[in-house]
């Protein structure tokens, strides 16, 4: 008998082999991406974690007060190296960033693994001005006061306030100081946010080390009020709300310096040191952030009443997350 030819296979088999592998090829990527994403997630919700461990170790040196999120003067968050003086003749300010980190293992940890440190910014103790290897953008004194990857909720555990006397200079902000808090006030620690996983506004490429709650810039913002709160002045960016700038491509959620890509939503660690995954609706529950657009910037109170900045406002206290003992500085 002779040998039978091999049948050649025809076009359309060749294409539905392509076709398949190309599938398995998409379906392989996913899976290894999504393991790969909920790695760096795992990850980081384990430096949350180790960064309130930190503040908890530090409260407990310091009479249980609360990490303050800036010691000193805002005009003096400056790059000067420990010891020396601004210039304004003041001790270099330090946010809880610097002050944390004698009880963390590293710096690393206050990267999130999902971003990355592109900017080297804490790829080792800070540098001044004139220290070799300073760089400008990158590990400075200022910048990782500043620009940690997790931010706290300072608006009610360490807010900034600018003394009644400074409210007339030509730039109040600079004499802004954060506030202690106790440990002791809080109403209800495991339902109090702590940190979670930041971006400075629009940049994800590194962090910021304030967090905005939600529903307090019209509160806080207001231009009578000692009490302030940080904002780039854009649509959203100094509370939770709908970005409906025009040139952007659809509505964007903007959450005012909270990381939500973690599928839209981030790790949270909370004042009684328990840490959990949250979207960005359980975050803002008891307000109506979901529905929430900018409005204009208000001119303060008038007639005894306030005139609203824009953005989410407060619906229902019993829901809300971020409180510390009942004071919503005026709601």
């Amino acid at each position: 008998m002779g040998k039978s030819r091999r049948r050649a296979f025809t076009i359309y088999e060749l294409l539905a082999i392509v076709v398949i592998l190309a599938i398995l090829g998409a379906v392989l990527y996913l899976v290894f991406s999504r393991n790969s994403v909920s790695a760096a997630r795992a990850k980081s919700a384990a430096n949350c974690n180790r960064i309130t461990a930190a503040a908890i170790m530090y409260s407990a040196a310091y009479d249980e007060v609360i990490p303050i999120s800036m010691k000193g003067k805002r005009r003096s968050l400056q790059n000067v190296r420990d010891g020396a003086l601004t210039i304004y003749g003041e001790a270099r300010t330090d946010t809880w960033v610097l002050n944390l980190v004698p009880y963390l293992k590293d710096r690393s940890v206050l990267v999130d693994p999902g971003r990355g440190d592109r900017l080297h910014l804490f790829d080792a103790p800070p540098k001044a001005p004139g220290d070799p290897g300073f760089v400008a953008t990158g590990g400075s004194f200022r910048n990782q006061n500043r620009f940690a990857f997790y931010g706290m909720n300072y608006v009610f555990l360490a807010p900034y306030h600018i003394p009644n006397k400074r409210m007339g200079e030509t730039i109040p902000m600079d004499w802004a100081e954060g506030e202690s808090r106790r440990f002791a006030q809080a109403k209800d620690p495991a339902n109090t946010v702590f940190f979670t996983e930041s971006q400075d506004w629009n940049e994800t490429f590194r962090g910021y080390y304030g967090i905005t709650a939600p529903a307090m810039f019209q509160y806080v913002a207001a231009y009578d009020s000692a009490y302030i709160i940080f904002t780039s002045v854009t649509p959203c960016s100094g509370d939770w709300c709908i970005d409906t700038d025009p040139s952007k491509a659809g509505q964007q959620k903007s959450t005012a310096t909270i990381y939500t890509g973690y599928e839209n939503g981030s790790n949270v660690s909370f004042l009684d040191g328990h840490s959990r995954y949250m979207k960005d609706l359980q975050l803002a529950a008891g307000t109506n952030y979901p529905e929430a657009t900018p409005q204009d910037f208000g001119v303060g109170s008038a007639n005894g009443e306030f005139t609203p900045f824009g953005g989410s406002v407060l619906t229902d206290k019993s829901k809300y997350l971020w409180n510390l003992d009942d004071n919503y500085f005026g709601g």
